[in-house]
């Protein structure tokens, strides 16, 4: 690996420049080649290094959020703890590289090729034997993969919450662990995989190929399996039909009961005893929080995956960038609640109340102005609607159905 501690930022810029020109057609273009480099940790944030070459370089640790990393050749890179949310890595080339703790979470990987590589003797002739793209640990929650080479791959640990990975090619991948819930696998080749504790959630494995998958503890409870291939696989090992656990609040983290107890508090004296209570970004995944008074409350950001909220009181609590994909929220009182870029794919949503609900000033006067429930950016797509009408709300940008990528 060549001896290249980093790029001075006058150099970075210079190459990624270059490499612009590159792909424009321009004279003074040069193809960006950071072929094993040393240069962990570089931030390349919304750079555009479409088709630049960075084979066996040394990335771990990179910022690559936002950027455009289409064709890009990372073969046998290493990319441990790498940042790619949000990243175009369309047809990339990953063969061999060390993705482990990485974060895909929105990126795109469709067509993307993840199998493992070959290693060549030192002539580099001859080869010796294949290196197996490691991806454990990885945040890969709602990547579009569809039609991506992941054959071999060793997945264990990963999330691939509503990952779009349907027509994917998995086969003899290690899943153990991973949590695919509401993941599009339809038509994916799933053959030969391993899926011990693996969590499959309603997932869409309509036309997937399952043959000789090696179950052990996999949950597929609501999953669609319509003509699903599910030869060889031992049926008493797929827990299907089991709901997942709930948490009950005895169980919840101590903090999490504190917020809620001193929210509720608050709430019912008006004021005179508790304070607001703030949950942001606190993990709540399976929560039950059936009929809880969470009027006002801060959960920006909360993780609320599957949590069961039906008959709550969420008027005007703050649930922006909060994750509710699969979440309970039939007959919950949205009203004037913030879910602005929320993620309620495949919510249940039928019942709230989100109607325009009037502004008091502090001393208890009624302002005559009103706040409507702001869905705006959010994510609904699967959402159960049911005679719900969002004509009051703020929904600018909602996404209904996924995109084409």
């Amino acid at each position: 690996m060549d001896d290249i501690q980093g790029l001075s930022p006058e150099l970075m810029q210079k190459t990624l420049q270059r490499h612009r020109a590159w792909l424009m057609g321009q004279s003074n273009g040069v193809r960006a080649d950071f072929s094993k480099m040393r240069i962990s940790g570089t931030d390349f944030s919304n750079a555009h290094l479409s088709k630049a070459v960075m084979t066996g370089a040394d990335l771990a640790g990179a910022n690559f959020t936002g950027a455009d990393l289409e064709e890009v050749d990372l073969f046998g890179a290493t990319l441990t703890g790498a940042d790619f949310h949000n990243a175009n890595l369309k047809r990339a080339n990953l063969r061999g590289a060390t993705l482990r703790n990485a974060n895909l979470n929105h990126a795109i990987l469709t067509e993307a090729d993840l199998r493992g590589g070959m290693i060549m003797d030192m002539d580099g002739n001859t080869s010796v034997g294949l290196d197996v793209t490691d991806i454990t640990g990885c945040l890969m929650d709602y990547v579009s993969a569809s039609r991506a080479q992941m054959s071999g791959v060793d997945l264990s640990g990963s999330s691939m919450v509503g990952a779009n990975l349907q027509g994917a090619i998995m086969f003899g991948s290690d899943l153990s662990g991973v949590d695919m819930s509401f993941a599009n696998l339809r038509g994916a080749n799933l053959s030969d995989t391993r899926l011990k504790d693996a969590r499959l959630s309603r997932a869409d494995l309509r036309g997937a190929e399952m043959a000789n998958a090696k179950a052990e503890n996999t949950i597929l409870d609501e999953a669609n399996l319509d003509g699903a291939n599910l030869e060889g696989v031992d049926k008493q090992a797929l827990r299907k039909g089991l709901d997942p656990e709930l948490v009950s609040f005895d169980q919840f983290p101590e903090n999490v009961r504190s917020e809620i107890d001193v929210h509720e508090s608050w709430l019912n004296s008006n004021g005179a005893s508790g304070r607001p209570g703030n949950l942001e970004n606190q993990a709540m995944k399976h929560f039950d929080l059936t009929g809880r008074q969470l009027s006002g409350m801060r959960l920006h950001g909360a993780r609320l995956t599957g949590a069961i909220l039906s008959g709550a009181d969420l008027t005007l609590a703050d649930l922006s960038e909060a994750d509710l994909n699969g979440a309970n929220l039939i007959d919950a009182v949205l009203a004037g609640t913030n879910l602005s870029n929320a993620n309620l794919s495949n919510a249940r949503l039928s019942g709230i109340q989100i109607d325009p609900i009037e502004i008091y000033s502090g001393d208890g006067q009624a302002s005559g102005r009103f706040q409507k429930t702001i869905m705006r950016g959010a994510r609904l797509i699967g959402a159960d609607l049911t005679g719900v009408d969002l004509n009051g709300c703020d929904a600018a940008g909602a996404m209904f159905k996924e995109l084409s990528k």
